[in-house]
């Protein structure tokens, strides 16, 4: 009866060790599937990936380039389909690549162009090949800002970070979406003062002045030397200007109502 008790138990633990055995290698060969499958996708001398926009979707028509690393203005380029994908065959040469690609978007009549770097930024050996998949995540534009203040002792000294701008979307922004209203104060932006970050879109656009220790003050406003100073303003983003800034920018003028 001893004996028969004792083998029941080595049977048990011999299966449980099996069945721990069974689970690791299920799991270990579901590990090198999914290895095998990654290395699948990997041609030497080809990259190749996907475009996407904020919301995840495709892409098309977005222009690709394989940077190289070691001749100067010699890249490869390709252009994504209408899923967003896209492949691009290298030169059999010894060199590496950085990826980075163009997107075109047309808004109320103007174009749009963005530089994406890849979502993985970092170079690929041509030999290796690679997948390199971008995302357009960033539409942004900057707004500067021009105070014209009358001499009035009645007014305290004018600080551009007292600036309160609202803004308010008239209709989708330019990648499709519905626009929440912004409501930022003013201050230090690339070559110059204004604000940034403000995704592109049409607005309608109000100013206050909010010194310290004093009651808010109206501004009026309007685009920079265009048409006469009001309560509101609606404008639109254009080319950058100069050197000055990379962003796409609107500039505006705000004075206090007497």
């Amino acid at each position: 009866m001893k004996f028969m008790k004792m083998f029941m138990i080595f049977l048990a633990v011999l299966f449980v060790l099996a069945s721990c055995n069974s689970k690791t290698n299920v799991e270990t060969a579901s590990v090198n599937q999914k290895e095998q499958k990654t290395k699948a996708g990997i041609e030497p001398y080809v990259v190749k990936g996907v475009v996407r926009d904020p919301k995840g979707q495709p892409v098309p028509n977005a222009t690709v380039y394989a940077n190289n690393t070691l001749l100067y203005d010699s890249n490869a380029m390709g252009v994504t389909d209408e899923t967003g994908h896209y492949r691009i065959e290298l030169p059999k040469v010894t060199t590496s690549y950085r990826m980075s690609a163009d997107l075109n978007k047309p808004y109320n009549g103007k174009k749009f162009t963005f530089h994406l770097a890849s979502d993985v930024d970092q170079p690929l050996a041509g030999s290796a090949g690679g997948v390199r998949d971008f995302t357009w995540t960033k539409f942004d534009g900057q707004i500067y800002v021009y105070p014209y203040l009358t001499s009035d002792d009645s007014l305290p000294d004018f600080l551009m970070t007292d600036l309160e701008l609202t803004l308010t979307p008239m209709g989708p922004l330019l990648d499709g979406s519905t626009g929440q209203t912004i409501i930022k104060r003013a201050g230090p932006v690339q070559g110059g003062a204004g604000i940034d970050n403000v995704p592109i879109g049409k607005y309608k656009a109000t100013a206050r002045w909010l010194p310290e220790g004093h009651d808010p003050i109206p501004m009026q406003i309007r685009i920079n030397y265009t048409g006469k100073y009001a309560d509101t303003v609606e404008f639109e983003f254009t080319e950058p200007r100069g050197a000055s800034t990379s962003n796409y920018l609107s500039e505006l003028e705000v004075k206090a109502m007497k």
